[in-house]
């Protein structure tokens, strides 16, 4: 499939299910939102159809696949077509923006940005104004200040190696990283499948100690009085979990490890992190101690302002084979609990209206 096609499919998939979930469960909401695609990647010359060409036939479908992620994220990686990926996307989002308020002239929109992948990546260095230092580019770009004509709301980044980048970006040594500034991006919210090999966590990359507590897991949509996730204690990985994904073969939660992350607020203090821990350490082991099962802490909120990390467990059961891990990393557009959340996020105030009685459809469920 076309990649620009796939993207106008995607956007119309999620489209569809956050627009049946707000006349289904909160028909009395006024508000509304619209989804536009972003489409700017069939646009770019690139090399100009060379990697194309030397891809044996017999494996078109492969290349398809890997073209999505892996080749583009070649061609991001590249000096010579870094530039020209970036400015095709800024072109693109701010023509839609303009063009919204040619047409809307009266209304001045809050713009939350859905990112999925490699295209998480681009965003943030757009909005940050990163590029690689020396590099060679054609006009001005000046670091901490967006290229966007408009301030972003909410980034919802959907099975983003986003974290991955930004640790390349640290020196040796470094623990803590800053991201977005509060005038460049509200809020930051990191989904993830378990199953997604191309997604990582961004917590650990800002405050160390999250590398051992768990991500947020995000509600079932049809979720009787779910608990607000700002209310949500914090939860420490079981060590036998941890154990297990080593032998596994899963190194991410090894002992020591600092995995990626990110947010929109400033960096806790080293000082306050490792306090965090040894708190948290301390009831650890009096719950274990005094025999409960509980792996809970008291406060949700200690060592970030917000929380950064929520994970889809749908499907996840039984053995990890090819083709699952694969669905895993497309299948957010069409996830029911991935539409129900953006619009409770876009729209906070829905979160605590949320109704009792939630009949609804269970297709489209990874």
């Amino acid at each position: 499939m076309n990649i620009g096609a796939q993207i106008f499919r995607n956007t119309y998939s999620i489209r569809e299910r956050v627009t049946s979930l707000k006349n289904k469960f909160f028909p009395d909401c006024i508000q509304r939102v619209e989804f536009f695609p972003v489409e700017w990647r069939n646009n770019l010359v690139l090399d100009g159809g060379t990697v194309e060409a030397i891809t044996p036939p017999h494996v078109k479908y492969l290349r398809q696949v890997l073209n999505t992620s892996a080749m583009d994220i070649m061609y991001y990686t590249s000096p010579i077509y870094m530039g020209e990926i970036q400015e095709g996307l800024v072109t693109e989002m701010n023509r839609l923006y303009m063009m919204f308020r040619e047409r809307n002239p009266k209304i001045i929109p809050k713009v939350s940005v859905i990112a999925h992948s490699l295209g998480a990546v681009i965003t943030y260095d757009i909005v940050t104004g990163w590029l690689p230092t020396g590099m060679p580019v054609d006009g001005v770009i000046n670091p901490g200040k967006s290229r966007l004509n408009f301030e972003i709301d909410n980034f919802f980044c959907l099975g983003s190696p986003l974290s991955v980048f930004l640790a390349l970006r640290v020196p040796k040594g470094q623990h803590g990283y800053h991201l977005f500034p509060p005038t460049l991006c509200n809020r930051l919210y990191n989904i993830f499948h378990l199953t997604d090999p191309v997604a990582y966590r961004l917590e650990p990359l800002v405050h160390r100690d999250y590398s051992r507590i768990s991500p947020l897991a995000i509600h079932p949509y049809s979720a009787t009085n779910p608990v607000a996730y700002c209310d949500m204690p914090l939860e420490l990985i079981p060590p036998e979990a941890v154990v297990a994904a080593s032998c596994s073969g899963n190194t991410k939660e090894k002992e020591g490890e600092v995995e990626p992350s990110s947010s929109p607020v400033e960096t806790p203090s080293k000082e306050k992190g490792w306090s965090l821990w040894n708190s948290l350490i301390r009831g650890h082991n009096r719950s274990q101690d005094s025999g409960g099962a509980s792996h809970r802490t008291d406060s949700p909120t200690q060592g970030l302002e917000h929380r950064l990390d929520y994970v889809l467990t749908s499907g996840t059961s039984g053995p990890l084979v090819v083709r699952s891990v694969l669905v895993s990393h497309t299948a957010y557009w069409s996830n029911y609990d991935v539409a129900f959340f953006v619009l409770t996020r876009i729209f906070p105030e829905l979160e605590s209206a949320t109704p009792d009685d939630k009949a609804f459809p269970t297709t489209s469920k990874l």
